[in-house]
């Protein structure tokens, strides 16, 4: 629409603007090469959303143009399904292709044949999955901060995608007890697919609220825990899927039946595993850190946390508000995700409001052996074990092989993120540890990073600088 600004740039700046063009349209035209895996395609997704400088408009737009090109996806199978197999369905009676090869009985008010019915069934939810995937890898194209907008609508779609699944898992379970096979199929498997994918989703919106400096600097540990808790979630989930296909396994041997091993499913589930613990673990300490830097005043003090009367313009608390304005995206998801902000504030806040702290807590933060500090290093040792054991399995077992260098630095600066964490508690412990707890105050000062100055080893972990005065 008219009047059209008119963009000045200097011939540096143009050169600048014109170099990273190409290259963020060179880097898109190699999604054409990727193995023919969905899983590859989103790893190659969110990487290129988080190159920095951040594609401009035109190579986002070239992206788009080649994904979903028909000529460049050419898999027979659809990648709902592929991405279903390759969690939950490794060879399972389910996708037998000997299912699709039967036929329907001529009377129409006979009962079809299981196996029948297991092809209709994943039929139906391929069909159902298919506008909910292509809506994550829409939205996986765009910039970061409307990446983190679309998610939380695409979370929902797959929360109504989830219900759905549950009710089509109920009719494969019937069908799998008529044959009898009820052991060989993973219960609610395709609900647990989508929930597995929504909890990655739910972990994405909080890391890009860190890296958009959305949260101020006494919500860090409240927002860290969340991201704990729901990673920690999506492990579980992980390794119950893990814990079914090694029994499986185990049965298949004793009972001398043959049954395929997948090592390429084994080593992914155990990079799913590590992955989760390493986030679970690392925002888990970072919760404490942040923590014990607010009791220590060593963080702009919570106004919202004392403000307990209404405003003039609302019947609830300030603090109360902000919670639901940080959970909006996740209250309506079931099962709930969003904790209520006594749940966040009971392990975060444990000594009472930060202006007037429970006299315990000088007592605990001078007691280096204190249940305080012993789960903090507890965690961070944790994350940085769960990081090496990612390290070790590689690119290839994290589906990450087309952005293999990409995805190796991410890792290490994983690992980078755990050191410097690790710097900083050792800081300021050394400083409260047996000392003066009044004088500590004034001899330490915290410098938070800001977002996109490059100072962050990873955008979405924070990790404070503590120095002296």
């Amino acid at each position: 629409m008219p009047p059209r600004p008119i963009v000045e740039l200097s011939f540096n700046d143009a050169i600048t603007q014109l170099h990273n063009l190409v290259s963020d349209c060179a880097e898109a035209t190699r999604f054409i090469d990727l193995l023919q895996d969905p899983l590859e395609y989103q790893s190659f997704l969110w990487y290129f959303a988080s190159r920095s400088p951040a594609p401009m408009a035109y190579a986002r737009s070239y992206l788009a143009t080649i994904i979903f090109n028909e000529e460049v996806l050419q898999s027979s199978a659809s990648p709902p399904l592929e991405d279903v197999k390759s969690l939950v369905l490794a060879d399972s009676p389910l996708l037998d292709p000997s299912n699709w090869a039967m036929s329907p009985p001529r009377n129409p008010s006979l009962p079809k044949p299981p196996r029948l019915r297991f092809a209709l069934l994943i039929d139906e939810f391929v069909e159902r999955a298919g506008q909910a995937y292509l809506d994550l890898w829409v939205c996986l194209g765009q910039n970061k901060c409307r990446l983190r907008r679309m998610l939380t609508h695409v979370i929902t779609d797959w929360d109504l995608l989830q219900a759905d699944a549950a009710l089509i898992d109920n009719d494969i379970a019937d069908a799998a007890a008529q044959l009898g096979i009820t052991e060989q199929v993973f219960d609610f498997s395709l609900s647990t697919w989508v929930y597995a994918k929504k909890l990655w989703m739910i972990e994405k919106v909080i890391i890009l609220g860190f890296e958009q400096d959305i949260y101020l600097p006494d919500e860090y540990a409240s927002m860290y825990l969340f991201l704990s808790l729901i990673a920690t979630r999506r492990c579980e989930l992980v390794t119950r899927i893990q814990s079914f296909h090694h029994t499986r396994r185990t049965n298949a041997q004793q009972s001398h039946s043959s049954m395929k091993t997948d090592m390429n499913m084994d080593g992914h589930l155990a990079s799913l595993i590590a992955e989760t613990t390493a986030t679970a673990a690392l925002a888990s300490s970072l919760s404490h850190f942040y923590t014990i830097l607010l009791y220590l005043h060593l963080l702009p003090q919570p106004r919202l946390e004392t403000t307990l009367t209404p405003t003039p313009t609302s019947t609830t608390a300030p603090h109360l508000l902000r919670h639901e304005l940080r959970m909006k995206p996740f209250l309506a998801l079931q099962p709930p995700e969003a904790p209520s902000y006594a749940d966040l504030t009971a392990p975060t806040l444990p000594y009472g409001s930060p202006a007037t702290p429970d006299p315990q807590f000088a007592r605990d933060v001078a007691d280096a052996s204190a249940l305080l500090w012993r789960n903090l290093e507890h965690d961070l040792r944790r994350a940085k074990a769960a990081f090496a054991a990612l390290k070790t399995l590689g690119c290839a077992a994290a589906r990450a092989r087309g952005v293999a260098d990409a995805w190796a630095t991410g890792v290490q600066r994983g690992l980078a993120s755990c050191v410097a964490l690790g710097v900083a508690v050792a800081g300021v412990k050394r400083e409260v540890c047996g000392g003066d707890g009044d004088e500590t105050g004034p001899r330490l000062r915290v410098e938070i990073p800001a977002a996109g100055e490059g100072l962050r080893y990873v955008e979405g972990w924070v990790v404070a600088r503590v120095v002296k005065k």
